[in-house]
C-alpha cells in the first residue's frame, strides 16, 4: 500500500511547479510510504511519484516500476499474482507490481478482470501515448485528479492537488456531505478537483493532451434475490469468506487483525487463526464500562490462543487529534470514529505490524445496519400506519425536535424511504439546513435496492475513504476480505429474509457464525465503534465549536443560525446532536486546513529545494533512472 501521484504538463514544463508538487507528494502522502520516496521523469511532459509501504519484495519491488512497455504508479494489492504471471514472460521480481504492470502491458484493464486486489493506480502505456487512472471494483482505494489549462495531475489524495487549485467550494458537494456523511465521486469538496469513482478507469490521451474519456471497467451486480436455501447459502458463503481472508493473508510482513469482538471482526480472526495461529489481534477499550465491549474481543482471542493488545481510548490523546484530523482525513467523511481507528492503527503500528485484517463491509452487503431493518419495518407496517396520514403535521409538532425519529414516522405514516445508512441532516429538517435551496434525493425501492444504494455510495465515498485515512495515515495498509467482488456478488443474490429474518439482522452471518463462536458474543445489542462525543460536545469540545460557528465559512450555503439551534438543544440535553455537529466542525477545519495548504506553498520558490548544479537544468529528473528521496526530495528540505 502505497501513495502514488503524476503530473503531466500540458504545455512547457514549469520547473516550479515541478518541485512544490514533488515536495507535497512526498510531504502529505508521506505517512502513506514511509519506507521510500522515487520519482520518474516518464516522458518530457510527464512525470510519476510514489510514496511506498514495503509489503510484498520488501526492498526489491521499488515504484514507479517501468519497462520498455508500460510504466506504473501503483497503490494496492493484487493478491493472486502468483497465479496471474504468464509463462512466457520474464519476470524479475517476487512483486504483484511487475505482475500487474506486464498484464496491463499485454491485455490492458482486461486483465484486472482476473484479479483479486485493491487498488488505485497511474499507468502510462508507452506505445499508445495513453495515461490510465484506475480504481478498483469497490473503491477500498481512492485516486484524484485535477485538469486545468496548464497541467493534469492525480494523486491518492486531496493534499497535493491543492497546489493546482481555485479552491471554490462544490455547493453540490456541500449538500452530499450534510446528507449522508460524505461527499459523492465524482466531485470533492472542490470544484476543480475530482474523484474517480468505484470501478472506473480515466483515459488521458498524451498526445491530445486531454481526457479522452472516464468509463466503468467494472458493474457491481445489481440484487437479484434468487438464493433461498439456507443451507446452500451458509456453505458457499463459508467457502468465499475462506478463500476472501486466505488471499488477504498474502504479504511477506506479518499481518494482524481488527477485533472489536462483534460478529464480523471476529468471524474474520477466527478464519484467519486457522492458518496463521501466531495471529495478533487489536482492539479499544472504552474508559466508561457502559460503552466498552474490549472483553468481548478479549474472549474471541482467548478462545483461539491469540495474542491479544487493547488500547485503552482516552479523551485526551483523541481530542488532541481532532485539528490533525482534518488534515489527515482530507476528503472529509463525518464518522468520528474513524479517530478511534486511526489511534488504533498508531497502536498496531507501534507494535511492528504495517498489514492489517478489517471486518468492514459485512453489514452493507449482509443486511447489517439499524437504517436498514427500520426500512424494512416501514415498509411492513406502512399499511396500518397510512391511515394516520391527515395527522402528520400533529406527528411534526411532537417530534419537531426529534429529527430521527420524526423522519421514521413519516416514513411509517407518508410511505417508506431509504437514503443510505448515515444520513445526518434527515430529509424532514434538510431543507431547513439550506434554507429550501434543495431536496431529497430519490429513495430506494425496496430492500435490495437499498442495500445496491449502500454498496453503490456508502462503501466508497464514506466507510472505505474514512478507513483509508485512518489506516493509512498511521501507516497500515487495512484489507476487508468481505469485499471481495466473488463474495459480493453472491450476497447481492441472497433472499431477503437471508438478510433481515423477524428482528435478526445480518442472520445469515450470524448463523455461519455460531461454528466459530459464542452465541453470546453473536446475538447481543450492538454498540458500534463510536466515541463517547455527545458528552464532549458538552464539555471539551464546546469552546471549539462555538469559535468554529462564530467564524464559520459556511455561512452563505447553509443557515448558521439553525446549526445554532442545534447546539443549544444539544447543550441542554433536550437531543443528541452530536452527529450533526461533528459533522458542522470537521467540514469547517477541512476546508480550512485544505486551503492552508495552498497558501502555504504557493509562493515558495523552488530554488531553495535544488541544488545549484540542478538549477541549471530544467530537466532535472534523470531520463534513465528513478531518483530517490535523497537525490530529489532530500535536497528540497
Amino acid at each position: 500500500m502505497c501513495g502514488v501521484a503524476g503530473i503531466f504538463f500540458k504545455r512547457r514544463m514549469d520547473a516550479d511547479l515541478l518541485v512544490r508538487f514533488a515536495q507535497a507528494v512526498q510531504q502529505f502522502q508521506g505517512d502513506r510510504g514511509p519506507d521510500d520516496f522515487r520519482s520518474l521523469r516518464v516522458t518530457d511532459h510527464l512525470y510519476f511519484f510514489h510514496n511506498s509501504l514495503a509489503i510484498i519484495d520488501p526492498g526489491r519491488a521499488h515504484q514507479p516500476m517501468e519497462d520498455g512497455h508500460g510504466v506504473i504508479t501503483y497503490n494496492g494489492e493484487v493478491y493472486n499474482f502468483a497465479e496471474l504471471r504468464f509463462p512466457d514472460e520474464v519476470y524479475r521480481l517476487h512483486s504483484d507490481t511487475e505482475v500487474l504492470l506486464k498484464g496491463l502491458n499485454r491485455q490492458g484493464v482486461r486483465f484486472l478482470d482476473r484479479t483479486h486486489s485493491m487498488f488505485g493506480f497511474g499507468y502510462y502505456d508507452r506505445l499508445k501515448a495513453e495515461l490510465l487512472l484506475v480504481r478498483d471494483r469497490v473503491g477500498v482505494k481512492q485516486i484524484y485528479y485535477i485538469d486545468t489549462r496548464d497541467v493534469f495531475a492525480f494523486a491518492s489524495t486531496l493534499k497535493p492537488l491543492m497546489q493546482l487549485s481555485r479552491a471554490e467550494i462544490d455547493q453540490d458537494a456541500v449538500f452530499d456531505y450534510y446528507f449522508n456523511r460524505a461527499i459523492k465521486a465524482p466531485r470533492t469538496l472542490f470544484r476543480d478537483i475530482r474523484q474517480l469513482e468505484a470501478g472506473t478507469v480515466l483515459r488521458f490521451d498524451a498526445r491530445g493532451r486531454r481526457i479522452a474519456s472516464v468509463k466503468p471497467w467494472w458493474m457491481p451486480p445489481r440484487p437479484e434475490r434468487a438464493i433461498c436455501d439456507e443451507g446452500e447459502a451458509l456453505a458457499e458463503v463459508d467457502r468465499l469468506i475462506r478463500r476472501a481472508v486466505e488471499y488477504r493473508l498474502v504479504s511477506d510482513v506479518p499481518v494482524g487483525a481488527y477485533l472489536s469482538g462483534g460478529v464480523d471482526s471476529s468471524l474474520i480472526a477466527a478464519i484467519a487463526s486457522e492458518s496463521t495461529p501466531t495471529l495478533e489481534t487489536f482492539s479499544v477499550a472504552m474508559p466508561d464500562r457502559r460503552l466498552d465491549e474490549s472483553h468481548y474481543a478479549r474472549a474471541v482471542a482467548e478462545g483461539y490462543g491469540l495474542k491479544h493488545h487493547s488500547i485503552v481510548a482516552e479523551p485526551s490523546a483523541f481530542i488532541g487529534d481532532i485539528e490533525n484530523w482534518a488534515l489527515i482525513q482530507d476528503d472529509m467523511v463525518a464518522d468520528p470514529s474513524a479517530l478511534m481507528l486511526y489511534q488504533l492503527s498508531k497502536f498496531a503500528r507501534d507494535a511492528g505490524f504495517k498489514v492489517m485484517l478489517s471486518g468492514e463491509g459485512a453489514d452493507e452487503a449482509f443486511g447489517g445496519y439499524n437504517a436498514q431493518f427500520r426500512y424494512q419495518q416501514s415498509r411492513r407496517y406502512h399499511p396500518l400506519f397510512k391511515l394516520l396520514r391527515p395527522g402528520v403535521g400533529v406527528v411534526d409538532w411532537l417530534l419537531a425536535n426529534r429529527s430521527k425519529m420524526r423522519q421514521f414516522a413519516h416514513q411509517l405514516i407518508t410511505g417508506p424511504a431509504y437514503y443510505g445508512v448515515a444520513t445526518i441532516f434527515e430529509p424532514v429538517i434538510f431543507e431547513r439546513l439550506f434554507r429550501g435551496n434543495v431536496s431529497a434525493p430519490r429513495s430506494a425501492e425496496d430492500l435490495k435496492d437499498a442495500i445496491h444504494l449502500d454498496l453503490r455510495d456508502r462503501l466508497p465515498n464514506d466507510l472505505l475513504t474514512r478507513t483509508d485515512r485512518a489506516t493509512m495515515g498511521a501507516s497500515i495498509e487495512a484489507r476487508v476480505p468481505f469485499l471481495s467482488h466473488e463474495l459480493m456478488s453472491y450476497s447481492a443474490r441472497l433472499s431477503d429474509d437471508l438478510l433481515i429474518k423477524g428482528r435478526t439482522q445480518k442472520y445469515l452471518l450470524k448463523r455461519l457464525a455460531e461454528r466459530y463462536m459464542p452465541r453470546a458474543n453473536i446475538y447481543r445489542p450492538k454498540r458500534g465503534f463510536d466515541l463517547p462525543l455527545a458528552g464532549w460536545l458538552r464539555g471539551p469540545l464546546r469552546p471549539m465549536f462555538h469559535d468554529l460557528l462564530a467564524n464559520s465559512w459556511q455561512g452563505d450555503l447553509i443557515d448558521l443560525d439553525f446549526v445554532g439551534e442545534i447546539a443549544t438543544l444539544h447543550q441542554a440535553r433536550t437531543i443528541n446532536g452530536s452527529d450533526k455537529l461533528w459533522a458542522f466542525m470537521m467540514l469547517e477545519l477541512n476546508r480550512r486546513v485544505l486551503v492552508g495548504l495552498r497558501q502555504t506553498h504557493s509562493s515558495v520558490p523552488y530554488a531553495r529545494y535544488l541544488p545549484p548544479a540542478i538549477l541549471s537544468s530544467v530537466s532535472f529528473f534523470s531520463t534513465d533512472s528513478v531518483l530517490s528521496t535523497a537525490s530529489l526530495v532530500g535536497s528540497m528540505c
